[in-house]
């Protein structure tokens, strides 16, 4: 083949010979740039391929982390019945949410929160005493969460069981008089959590989120005789990362 090709050069004029091999160097370097063309569109389509339900660049989460605080409204269940009101103080509390597939996760948490109820402790005529029944907590819930979208928000709903340690059980009176009655609440209380909240993304790693969820204590934390169950109704907010 290639004496053959000598002799063809050879015999063809000069101008002749020049042009077919620059033809059949075009065609080759065609067909190479061709073949490269194929070769990078193909490395760029693997490296494009992700895996369902996600988009070019990001990956699912294998965890969140975030902070909530705001108001706990709690009250008491008290047998046999006294008058009384909810005491509007403080929760927060650290959520480690951990997703196990289908938009359900698991969400245990370390909070804080300030229980108790405000109550009549003595009236007399025109004249009353009042008192605010203190039991703060350290909370630990192990919530279950089913995440789903609405608009480019996901709503969740939570519920689960929690365990609390009782850090102050006091009660204040007329603003002025704090005494302890550690002797006559318990020291653990526990119950079942439920409620929902919302999870806004602000970028890829961080949301926000809104929750409002119902705390019912299903421990007697009385001692005296009587029974006190704790209630709570409560609003938070915070952020969450996502990792």
């Amino acid at each position: 083949m290639r004496i053959a090709l000598c002799l063809l050069f050879l015999l063809t004029p000069p101008a002749v010979a020049k042009e077919k091999f620059r033809g059949r160097v075009k065609s080759i370097t065609g067909k190479q740039r061709q073949i490269a063309y194929v070769q990078h569109s193909s490395r760029m389509r693997s490296l494009a391929t992700v895996s369902p339900g996600t988009s070019c660049g990001e990956r699912e989460s294998n965890f969140d982390l975030g902070f909530v605080a705001g108001m706990n409204m709690g009250y008491g269940e008290v047998n046999p019945s006294k008058s009384g009101a909810t005491r509007n103080a403080m929760a927060a509390s650290f959520i480690f949410n951990v997703p196990i597939g289908n938009g359900f996760s698991v969400a245990p948490e370390i909070g804080y929160t300030q229980r108790g109820v405000q109550t009549e402790l003595y009236a007399f005529a025109a004249t009353s005493i009042a008192g605010v029944v203190q039991l703060d907590t350290l909370d630990f819930p192990l919530l279950f969460r089913y995440t789903f979208d609405i608009g480019g928000a996901k709503m969740f709903t939570m519920a689960g069981p929690y365990a609390s340690i009782l850090l102050n059980r006091s009660i204040q009176v007329a603003g002025l008089v704090e005494m302890d009655l550690g002797n006559r609440f318990k020291n653990f209380d526990g119950g079942m959590m439920l409620g929902g909240g919302v999870d806004v993304p602000f970028n890829r790693r961080t949301s926000f989120l809104g929750m409002l969820r119902y705390t019912y204590g299903m421990v007697n934390i009385d001692g005296s005789g009587n029974e006190f169950y704790t209630r709570g109704i409560q609003t938070l907010f915070g952020v969450q990362m996502r990792f």
